[in-house]
């Protein structure tokens, strides 16, 4: 629980215990729609992490990261959130799920901040990976997003096209 984590965190002193306290703390905000409160807990876990490399852990700095922009999405930070990705995207192996996932919290916000073009770069990529299978569901939500993206950027005739293409 996030009081006996606390009371461990004081008895301790511990970074370790620190960070996990803050990513139950995370979780719990999550949980509740703070999101507000749910950017400072990931702020203070990446300072954990960037701070203190022997618990540094890189899947868990991206994952962070990705939460981090999620929540500032959800908060309309859309701006913010771009930065976050941008950087996310340097501790993510190229070609990968957790890539693609850093990716699509850059094309939410940029979608959302209607830069319609930034969010059409960006599905590109996503959609140009190799790691896709044209056959999974998740490609489908990609040219998906990338027809909306079209139709915001007023390109009926492209959008039209990709959507006649067979499955």
């Amino acid at each position: 629980s996030i009081k006996q984590l606390e009371i461990d965190y004081k008895k301790t002193k511990s970074e370790y215990v620190n960070c996990f306290l803050h990513i139950l703390k995370f979780a719990y905000y999550g949980s509740e729609k703070n999101y507000l409160q749910g950017v400072k807990c990931c702020v203070k876990i990446i300072s954990i992490l960037k701070e203190h490399k022997a618990i540094y852990n890189r899947d868990l700095m991206v994952v962070t990261i990705a939460n981090l922009c999620l929540y500032k999405t959800y908060i309309g930070k859309y701006y913010e959130a771009i930065m976050d990705a941008k950087e996310g995207l340097q501790y993510c192996i190229p070609d990968s799920r957790i890539y693609i996932l850093m990716k699509m919290q850059e094309f939410h916000a940029s979608y959302y901040l209607r830069d319609y073009l930034h969010a059409e770069e960006c599905i590109h990529v996503v959609l140009n990976l190799s790691i896709n299978n044209p056959g999974d569901f998740r490609y489908s939500k990609y040219v998906y997003y990338q027809c909306c993206t079209l139709f915001a950027l007023k390109k009926y005739k492209e959008a039209s096209a990709i959507l006649n293409e067979p499955l």
